[in-house]
């Protein structure tokens, strides 16, 4: 078993934001991710690396950031999985607040400050905005979007229901949390799942916090071309643990409003999870999931014409009701004519 390796030089006890940053074989974006990390404008934050078990010079290169910024503490362990290291940095934290960063992303230079603002000026455990900014391709630029908005502050209940209607990007990064809240109420990501866990862990923050505070601002800056992204290559055991990471959330449903909420998640990821297999030529060797997720795509397809959507959602679900192979393959010619333009 490799021995965990970690290295920090120096101890803050005022920091008030870790950023935690779970790494593996990221070397050609690790660079441009902890670039934007440094450069944060709010004082006192500690940027955690997590090299999980990187097999190429990911961790060579945490090391030697961590080595010119006192700051940042690097941290290598055997591969155990994304939710394995998150779990290591929210252990290491000594973080106020905590949020995550993937080592394919970036932020802006006002993402901590802004979202710590938001959760200490509205006294909330968590602090996000919607949805990230997707790039794709070198050609973009990181803005600073400080033009002041109006945040809105919602529950638990809220924000879960907000989520499983897709309003909210289903992830843990783009948000801030109540380290304390995390500690006491022992959240933390399900190792057992291979997909979705980001999704069970927030939707879980949420109900176990005292509010949200949602601003709008472009602070998080999504990559969308990562050819190594799970989003980009069809597993089938990361289609079983989308699902997986929806029974569990089920668990967690106490409401009509979220039931239905999660009957809409069931039907969207179904149409997820069909796309990515249409799009990466999988349909005849996993032909006993593709009949799956059709009848999933089709059967559900009602959630989403009754639910709280957008009209271009609920033309997409009658697409999917209608025919789900021809959708699935529709959406994929439209996603690769947008990201060859944005290339």
């Amino acid at each position: 078993m490799a021995k965990e390796i970690i290295t920090m030089h120096y101890v803050n006890k005022s920091v008030k934001v870790s950023i935690i940053v779970p790494v593996y074989n990221s070397e050609k974006y690790i660079s441009t991710c902890i670039d934007s990390l440094i450069n944060q404008s709010l004082e006192n934050i500690e940027i955690i690396l997590v090299d999980d078990g990187s097999m190429d010079n990911s961790g060579k290169i945490c090391d030697m950031y961590s080595e010119t910024d006192a700051r940042i503490i690097s941290i290598h362990q055997e591969n155990r999985g994304v939710s394995a290291a998150r779990n290591k940095g929210i252990e290491q934290c000594r973080g106020e607040f905590v949020t995550f960063v993937d080592s394919d992303d970036c932020i802006a230079e006002t993402y901590c400050e802004y979202l710590y603002k938001l959760c200490k000026e509205n006294g909330t455990d968590i602090a996000l905005t919607p949805q990230p900014v997707r790039v794709c391709g070198a050609n973009y630029r990181i803005t600073n979007d400080i033009v002041k908005d109006n945040a809105e502050v919602w529950t638990g209940i809220e924000a879960a229901r907000n989520m499983l209607f897709y309003k909210i990007v289903i992830s843990s990064w783009n948000k801030m949390y109540s380290a304390n809240m995390l500690k006491r109420k022992k959240l933390c990501f399900d190792t057992e799942l291979a997909y979705g866990e980001g999704f069970a862990f927030v939707i879980n923050a949420f109900i176990h916090s005292n509010g949200i505070a949602c601003g709008n601002k472009n602070i998080y800056f999504y990559r969308v071309d990562n050819e190594n992204s799970v989003m980009t290559n069809y597993d089938t055991k990361l289609v079983h643990g989308s699902f997986e990471a929806l029974h569990k959330i089920r668990k967690l449903i106490q409401t009509s409003s979220l039931q239905e909420a999660w009957n809409y998640a069931y039907w969207h990821t179904s149409c997820d999870c069909l796309n990515t297999m249409i799009g990466c030529g999988m349909k005849v060797e996993e032909n006993e999931m593709y009949l799956r997720l059709v009848r999933n795509c089709r059967n559900y397809a009602n959630t989403a014409m009754s639910a709280p959507v957008s009209a271009k959602e609920k033309m997409k679900a009658l697409m999917y009701f209608v025919s789900p192979n021809f959708a699935a393959r529709t959406i994929n010619v439209l996603r690769k004519r947008k990201f060859a333009k944005a290339k």
